[in-house]
């Protein structure tokens, strides 16, 4: 099962909303692309073809943490209200 199917079921289960973003599903697509792309190059010993692959990511990283955050806030009614401070560290796992 994919994992958008698997979001669909536990949303319908949860009785919530579907989240459509399809960006964010856009971008999630292409942050695998960067990966697998440096992943194939480093593979055929071109280091400096797969950091420039992975030079892509951070702004990508970014774009997503910022639209992630907003769709936390405008979905979860006990999220905190936002402030102009992030509780977290973009890059450190949850």
């Amino acid at each position: 099962m994919t994992e958008t199917a698997e979001l669909t079921q536990l949303q319908q289960a949860r009785r919530e909303p579907p989240i459509e973003h399809p960006d964010v599903l856009a971008w999630l697509a292409e942050a695998q692309r960067l990966f697998a792309e440096a992943e194939e190059r480093f593979e055929a010993g071109r280091v400096l073809s797969a950091l420039s692959s992975l030079a892509a990511v951070p702004p990508l990283h970014s774009m997503l943490i910022d639209r992630f955050s907003g769709i936390v806030i405008t979905t979860d009614p006990t999220a905190p209200e936002e402030s102009d401070e992030r509780d977290f560290s973009p890059g450190l796992y949850l």
